[in-house]
């Protein structure tokens, strides 16, 4: 055995990596739940533009996409160079491209940095999720599992209430909230350590079972629908407050960080 391999299994995973993990798995997340309260003010700013009715939600929800696409690539990439690598850079650019659009006053370029910005996400979520099963096993997995479905819906509160806080100073301002990606990318090179890969466990060949794609696709159809309504409240609702005079940025926030207080209920 290398020293680099008995340096990797003698490290043991704590509560500094259970923490790391976790508040980077919400980033995903707050790409798209921190700009809900700027949606009005962007739809207004760019009015003169052709579709910034479509486009400007488009580019909310824009990092979606790339994640769909990204994700199984990021699987193979995390078993050809390593899960700790790529987390790491992933939320370094997470955190440059996120903020990039503060400094920028095209649609065209903003929505660029968003779809980058899924690629970052897509591999947080994958390299995050994955270390957190290498690192604990049996009821530790659990254990921050659960955590990791709490803590989410928590600080997407607060993070929708004080961007909308951020966004009653203009629109441009919303964006710097994702700088809070770099203290996490900081933690992430004193805490996080690389893990070997398991060797697959030999079992005796057995015939295949079949696949079961009756219970495949009523998770997958209840995952779409779920999913659809969780878009279309973030993307949306801060129009819809707009219209019954809801107008400030700020009190968007409020409003809609009230409506998820409910979340982390629904979460245990």
């Amino acid at each position: 055995m290398s020293e680099a391999d008995s340096f990797l299994t003698s490290r043991q995973a704590g509560a500094p990596q259970g923490i790391t993990l976790v508040t980077a798995a919400f980033l995903p997340v707050m790409a798209i739940v921190a700009l809900s309260p700027v949606v009005p003010a962007m739809i207004q700013q760019f009015h003169d533009q052709p579709g910034a009715d479509l486009m400007v939600p488009l580019m909310v929800s824009a990092p979606g996409l790339l994640i769909v696409l990204i994700s199984p690539l990021a699987g193979w990439l995390a078993d050809r160079f390593g899960r700790r690598p790529l987390l790491v850079l992933a939320t370094f650019f997470y955190a440059a491209l996120g903020a990039a659009p503060a400094f920028l006053d095209n649609l065209t370029s903003i929505i660029a940095c968003r779809l980058a910005l899924g690629i970052a996400e897509a591999i947080i979520l994958t390299m995050s999720s994955t270390l957190l099963g290498d690192y604990f096993e049996g009821p530790k997995r659990r254990l921050w599992l659960t955590v990791q479905g709490v803590t989410g819906p928590i600080f997407g509160t607060g993070v929708i209430a004080l961007n909308g806080f951020l966004a009653a100073k203009g629109w441009h301002q919303a964006f710097l909230i994702y700088l809070v990606a770099f203290p996490i990318f900081l933690g992430m090179a004193f805490f996080v350590f690389e893990t070997r890969v398991r060797a697959p466990v030999q079992v005796a060949a057995l015939p295949a079972p079949p696949v079961p794609w009756n219970a495949i696709l009523r998770v997958c159809g209840v995952t779409l629908f779920t999913a659809i309504l969780y878009y279309v409240f973030i993307i949306q609702a801060g129009r819809a407050l707009s219209a019954i005079g809801v107008t400030g940025a700020a009190d968007i926030g409020y409003v809609i960080s009230a409506a998820s207080i409910g979340v982390p209920v629904g979460a245990l």
